[in-house]
């Protein structure tokens, strides 16, 4: 609840800034309508409604159609505002992921590199040699005539070579894939902070408006991107709740005559009672 009201407190400053009556005077001046932001803060009351999340704007004004133009100008420009503001809080925030992923990709590279560094040192094929297994031959031997000295050095001497996949070097290059993959989502995560920051920093330069160029093809990151700073920017705390409406200030207006008519009498009563004593005066000279 405190959170809430402080963030309608926050709104109900923000709406009645000068900035705002700057911007909307202007405006107006560009219109033909001369008018000062001071003049115009005096024209603009902002309230809210007691227990509601509903600020209201009412602009006093003699013309209708000027206070109209008012009422519209002002929540034109304070929607506008807001967006701004919520761009410059998109652009840090993105910001501030954009230099956590780089960091995280500094360090995904660097375990990357150590690993195909180990990798590249290990040898992916073991060489085996295995001698013949000759215990029925030399069982047939011993009881035989003794065999050739020379023979038996031969058949010692046999071996099979073979070769087979080194387990060291497969789990190197299972794990090195799983750590690629890691740098390929972060690389991913690095690259679309990045289009969106950019994408950001364009709409603040151009006041908060931004068009795609369209005669440029977009690829999956860009259009990634996007859609990234879209979604950040679709969410505002503040909307227009219908459009400007009249409200008769008759009975002000009338109220007022009346004061002006009952002043009028009462000047005009005295003056009379001047002019009578002053005859009065002279007659009796």
């Amino acid at each position: 609840k405190e959170l809430f009201e402080t963030m309608i407190a926050s709104h109900l400053q923000k709406a009645s800034s000068a900035y705002i009556a700057r911007n909307v005077a202007a405006l107006l001046n560009n219109q033909g309508l001369k008018i000062t932001p001071l003049e115009l803060e005096k024209q603009i009351t902002i309230t809210r409604p007691p227990k509601t999340d509903l600020i209201r704007l009412v602009a006093d004004e003699t013309s209708a159609d000027k206070a109209l133009l008012i009422a519209r100008l002002w929540v034109q420009e304070y929607l506008e505002s807001i967006q701004k503001n919520n761009i410059h809080a998109a652009l840090s925030q993105t910001r501030l992921l954009l230099k956590q992923a780089q960091s995280d990709l500094i360090e995904k590279q660097a375990t990357v590199d150590k690993m195909k560094a180990q990798v590249a040192q290990t040898e992916p094929l073991v060489t085996l040699s295995r001698a013949v297994d000759d215990r029925q031959i030399w069982s047939d031997l011993t009881q035989k005539v003794a065999p050739d000295p020379e023979a038996l050095k031969k058949l010692s001497e046999i071996h099979i070579k073979g070769q087979e996949q080194s387990t060291e070097y497969i789990n190197l290059k299972m794990s090195m894939l799983i750590t690629e993959q890691a740098l390929s989502a972060v690389l991913a995560r690095r690259n679309l902070y990045q289009e969106a920051a950019q994408i950001l920093e364009t709409r603040i330069v151009l006041n908060g408006t931004y068009q795609a160029d369209k005669t440029t093809p977009t690829n999956a990151a860009s259009s990634g991107a996007e859609l990234y700073v879209n979604m950040l920017l679709k969410s505002s705390e503040i909307v227009q709740f219908g459009e400007p409406g009249l409200i008769s200030a008759a009975r002000g207006a009338l109220k007022k005559t009346g004061l002006v008519f009952l002043a009028s009498l009462a000047l005009a009563c005295f003056g009379a009672f001047m002019c009578e004593w002053g005859k009065g005066l002279l007659s009796s000279r």
